[in-house]
């Protein structure tokens, strides 16, 4: 009998606080009751697998804080919390997105020392132009673990970003090269796609079915903050977007996401399933209840089973390259009207220091100067 190993993932795990949460988000909840109110929902979801893969969507360091401008403390988190994330059976982390270096290349230097030194395999560095290739052996199955960013890097304005940034055609030569020297499976997180929906664009599937082909056998999505489908295609599986996973967005559908579950041997993936997460009004992410979990798969479904009319242009997806950037450029003007309503509906929560910030971020935005 082949050797199996167990790998669950999950999306994006954000542990300081949104603007628009800022002194009710994630950090702060933390800070108030413990990071074991966070976790207190998942039971041992985590703990019994020999892989558990997150993407970490924010720096975990106080380097250069100034707790009373939203600037410097939004989407932060604090440096202890590697050794939570650890003990919540994290041990392989993706630090290539982009939100990496929002607060500085010292604060995201930390971040990655101090996984590290838990013993967490940090992915998404850069070595030159592409990503640092990790090699992990458990119960005599070795996989090899490629990262790669494909969003643009706002924040940093230094000339050599440290994670991996590239194009498509990067990864795919990246990824044939490494099939010539070996047969491992190799497993891919890519950060990519547009945020709040619930589908790719064409380019991504074709993308996707073009790594498969060169000898990915799972493909990791994530930086949507939604599910997107998940497709079994050839040797591979592509999920599309694991969405979030501890985050303090308020809607839905953000806070609807999955823990992939997956088994692997040395020729690939044998079989997954999926455990449905509710995360809670709190930012606990939760085993869902039978009904919420229902709900989330059978949306799941919905989202797997539009991946071959995108492919091929029908149903509802007809002209998808054309209506996909407007449909995508909606949906995030849909979430910004959401947290202009949310903060004014919440304006109690707020010190007067972020209100007055939060206004002025906002005249700078429509003035062109943020």
């Amino acid at each position: 009998m082949n050797a199996i190993i167990n790998l669950k993932a999950v999306g994006d795990i954000m542990l300081g606080d949104h603007p628009v949460c800022f002194g009710h988000g994630v950090r702060s909840v933390i800070e108030r009751h413990g990071f074991d109110f966070i976790k207190a929902g998942l039971g041992n979801a985590l703990t019994d697998a020999d892989i558990v893969f997150g993407n970490l969507e924010t720096v975990l360091s106080n380097n250069g804080l100034n707790p009373d401008l939203l600037a410097s403390a939004e989407l932060r988190g604090r440096p202890e919390e590697v050794g939570e994330l650890a003990a919540m059976g994290f041990n392989l982390i993706n630090v290539a997105n982009n939100h990496a270096l929002q607060h500085g290349i010292l604060a995201f230097e930390e971040t990655v020392d101090n996984l590290v030194n838990s013993r967490i395999e940090v992915i998404g560095l850069a070595d030159g132009q592409r990503c640092e290739v990790k090699r992990l052996n458990n119960n005599g199955v070795e996989i090899l673990v490629l990262s790669y960013s494909q969003r643009p890097e706002k924040y940093y304005k230094g000339k050599t970003i440290p994670y991996a940034r590239v194009t498509d055609d990067v990864i795919l030569s990246h990824v044939k090269e490494i099939r010539k020297d070996s047969q491992s499976p190799i497993m891919l997180s890519l950060h990519w796609g547009e945020e709040y929906v619930n589908y790719p664009s064409r380019s991504q599937i074709n993308f996707a079915h073009s790594l498969v082909d060169a000898g990915v056998s799972l493909l990791l999505g994530h930086h949507p903050h939604v599910l997107q489908g998940i497709e079994p295609y050839n040797n591979g599986v592509i999920v599309y977007s694991l969405g979030n996973f501890i985050f303090d967005k308020w809607q839905r559908n953000p806070r609807e996401t999955v823990i992939f579950d997956c088994r692997l041997n040395q020729n690939g993936v044998v079989d997954y399933k999926l455990i449905p997460i509710m995360i809670s009004r709190h930012h606990q992410p939760e085993i869902a209840s039978k009904k919420q979990g229902e709900k989330i798969l059978k949306h799941l479904k919905k989202y797997s089973e539009a991946l071959k009319k995108i492919e091929a242009g029908r149903d509802e997806f007809i002209d998808w390259d054309r209506r996909f950037p407007e449909l995508a450029e909606k949906a995030y003007f849909k979430f910004r009207i959401q947290s202009y309503l949310y903060f004014i509906l919440h304006i109690y929560k707020y010190k007067p220091v972020i209100v007055f910030g939060s206004f002025l971020r906002s005249l700078q935005r429509r003035l062109g100067l943020a």
